[in-house]
């Protein structure tokens, strides 16, 4: 029996591609599994192109879809396999974020709404990797959806040797505090409203430092949000790109609190990186977040706009009683969605339909 995963990848840096890795190497003990992938992203040891997937298929394999996105070579193929479908779903940004500098790809975010419904008949097994990503897949027709972050190593940073030299940089900062956001430079992550509270909290007392990690996935964004930044005199804001894992490991050991506003539906691995890391988390309740962190850190309204936001941070860094609290509770959160969990918790549903 072989368990194949196809990956429809949205960049290089797609998380997908590392949690098809993740459990690629767990079904690879079950029979043969291998990983193919279609779309923008390296194919390198372990990740090979579509188009070498094996011609001739068999009802004793099972074909596990990473999909979100839309992607019509990868739904071409899927539609014609006579293989069971299993599908790994993981919300898209929204569209918004990407229709006036990459039309293109806000294509293909709606056009994939419209691929699941015709991929729904083929599927035997629907996952989604949080509960409002379960929701959706619910509105377009599909039932007995199960929620498991599948693949997602929400603890890799733990086992990460931190650079030192981004340790010893980021020591300076240590205990002012140093305030860290971590995502895409995207208009879903609400970045804006984060360096707005930076800029509050200086205005009531607080020499906070604000480090934003993640990948300038649009660049016009990016440039938009270091001009706004630069326009308003945001203090101590630092803006490091994206980040190898030896680097982020550093930010994270470093960091006193981790902030998000994300407006995305999906789990955010960011944030169940720095709850494994037991560093205190404030989130809004929008998007899939409050799903996420659940009782593992501090979530705000969703409306809750830089001033709210500035008072949460300064309430977390003046208590250190609620900021321990917090990390405590962050660690048994990450640790209910452990990799070895997760996958488990999957392999024990896939058992039952194969």
């Amino acid at each position: 029996m072989y368990f194949h995963q196809v990956v429809a990848a949205a960049g290089p840096d797609d998380p997908r591609i590392s949690c098809a890795r993740n459990l690629g190497a767990v079904l690879s003990q079950c029979g043969e599994s291998r990983v193919f992938v279609v779309g923008d992203a390296p194919v390198d040891a372990g990740i090979e192109p579509l188009w070498t997937f094996p011609s001739v298929g068999s009802q004793d394999g099972v074909i596990l879809f990473h999909g979100g996105e839309g992607n019509p070579a990868a739904l071409r193929f899927l539609l014609e396999r006579p293989e069971p479908l299993v599908l790994i779903y993981r919300s898209p940004p929204p569209m918004e974020s990407f229709e006036l500098n990459d039309p293109h790809r806000a294509a293909m975010i709606h056009w994939g709404q419209r691929e699941l419904e015709l991929l729904r008949p083929r599927v035997a097994l629907a996952v989604a990797d949080s509960r409002p990503a379960g929701q959706d897949l619910e509105a377009l027709g599909y039932v007995d959806v199960v929620t498991i972050p599948v693949g997602l190593d929400v603890g890799r940073l733990r086992r990460v040797d931190p650079d030192e030299n981004a340790m010893q940089t980021l020591s300076a900062y240590v205990g002012d505090p140093l305030v860290v956001a971590v995502g895409e430079l995207l208009a879903h992550e609400r970045l804006d409203v984060i360096l707005h509270a930076q800029l509050v909290l200086h205005r009531i007392g607080l020499s906070s430092t604000l480090a934003i990690v993640g990948p300038s996935t649009d660049p016009v964004t990016a440039r938009a949000l270091q001009e706004h930044a630069r326009d308003l005199g945001i203090p101590m804001c630092l803006m490091l790109g994206a980040l190898g894992e030896d680097a982020l490991a550093a930010v994270m050991r470093r960091a006193d609190i981790v902030v998000t506003a994300s407006e995305h539906r999906g789990s955010s691995p960011a944030v169940l990186e720095a709850l494994a890391m037991g560093v205190p988390v404030i989130a809004r309740d929008s998007g899939g977040l409050a799903d996420t962190v659940g009782a593992g850190g501090m979530v705000l309204p969703a409306d809750t706009g830089a001033v709210e936001l500035a008072e949460a941070v300064s309430e977390v860094h003046a208590d250190r009683r609620l900021a321990q609290e917090l990390g405590a509770h962050g660690r048994r959160r990450a640790d209910e969605l452990v990799l070895d969990r997760n996958i488990s918790a999957f392999l024990d549903e896939l058992a039952e339909v194969i």
